[in-house]
């Protein structure tokens, strides 16, 4: 199978900061290509826990960046202004994203001014940013272009390009902007990792490494079927998320997993269609989109619906975690949180990315 792991590499000497970390999906694919992370910044409470219960290692400052002194966050990173590598963040997407109202007005778009702020007083080598697609669609290419020109201002060479989170490994299609600037005094000029794979990795593909998984190992078979209750039918107005084609009376049988999976969005839990025994046919069609294709992008609010099967269940945590390139043992338990975050695959193809910008300066 044409698959993408999460590295384990030793440490590599450069330094990172994470500001609006969440519960680190980013940091974990940065970490894996051995970075440095000297500070994330988070204000969620559920989000800086599961930060805290996984990278222990990591300062993290909990609280509303508004009110955080830039020269505080160099004290406590222990590096002085324009020493570190790497500044990287997600500034909230609600106001800008295509699932949502799409409003000038809301006030999480303002957060962006948090970034430059951080950005100017911290004078990384190198930054990365990373917003939802739609800010670069109609009555937002006014914001798109006005954020770009304030990153320019502060100092920096940039370039953003809408990558696809599939390019890299996730089993999911997840499109996100990616903007990547490097300092005005730094030779070279800014760019993207390319495509790391030609084919996607689609649902089925993904959700049977963790069936394989789970006929060895009888933990996961009971963690993985602790949370698989049935669910009333989702509203027909609503989107497919994916098919999954198990004998629900006997779930020690293989399991033929049939993937059409749409956004997964952090307020609920998608669905899964149960059919009994039977199986989708190599090529079916499911709710007019191929079965074998990746899942559509993980987000936060509205689950999407499955037309196809008897019946219904949320979507597991497991699964969640490998549509969204968590591994197995990263500790998270709710929902919203996954859907929220940047995958770990794709953070990792750009953090060697730049790391390959760092180097041949």
């Amino acid at each position: 199978m044409n698959t993408i792991a999460l590295k384990n590499n030793p440490p590599n000497g450069k330094t990172l900061v994470s500001l609006f970390a969440g519960c680190g999906g980013s940091s974990l694919g940065y970490k894996a290509i051995g970075y440095d992370i000297r500070l994330a910044v988070e204000w969620d409470k559920g989000a800086t826990f599961i930060y805290r219960d996984n990278f222990p290692e990591t300062t993290m400052h909990e609280g509303d960046i508004n009110k955080m002194d830039v020269g505080e966050a160099l004290r406590l990173m222990e590096l002085r202004q324009g020493e570190l590598d790497v500044l990287d963040g997600s500034p909230p997407c609600q106001g800008f994203s295509g699932a949502g109202k799409r409003q000038f007005a809301d006030i999480r778009n303002e957060l962006f001014h948090e970034y430059v702020r951080f950005l100017r007083g911290m004078m990384p080598k190198v930054f990365v940013m990373e917003n939802v697609a739609g800010l670069a669609m109609g009555k937002m290419k006014i914001l798109f272009s006005e954020m770009t020109r304030a990153l320019q201002d502060s100092g920096y060479k940039v370039a953003c390009r809408q990558l696809n989170a599939w390019w890299y490994g996730v089993p999911q299609s997840r499109e996100r902007l990616i903007w990547v600037g490097i300092r005005n005094d730094i030779e070279g000029e800014p760019s993207h990792p390319q495509p790391m794979l030609r084919r996607p990795v689609s649902v089925r593909q993904a959700l049977n490494l963790i069936s394989d998984v789970a006929m060895k190992n009888d933990d996961f078979v009971n963690k993985w079927q602790s949370s698989d209750r049935p669910a009333p039918t989702l509203m027909s107005s609503q989107r497919p998320v994916m098919g999954i084609t198990i004998d629900i009376n006997n779930y020690n049988k293989p399991r033929d997993w049939s993937p059409v999976a749409h956004t997964l969005r952090g307020g609920q839990k998608p669905r899964i269609a149960i059919a009994g025994s039977y199986s989708f046919p190599k090529n079916a069609i499911a709710n007019g989109q191929n079965i074998n294709k990746p899942s559509q992008t993980l987000a936060a609010i509205r689950p999407p619906t499955l037309v196809n099967g008897t019946a219904t269940r949320s979507i597991t945590i497991e699964e969640a975690k490998v549509l969204q390139s968590f591994p197995p043992w990263f500790r998270i338990q709710q929902y919203k949180y996954i859907g929220n975050s940047v995958p770990p695959l794709m953070a990792q193809a750009i953090g060697e990315h730049i790391i390959g910008i760092l180097d041949n300066r």
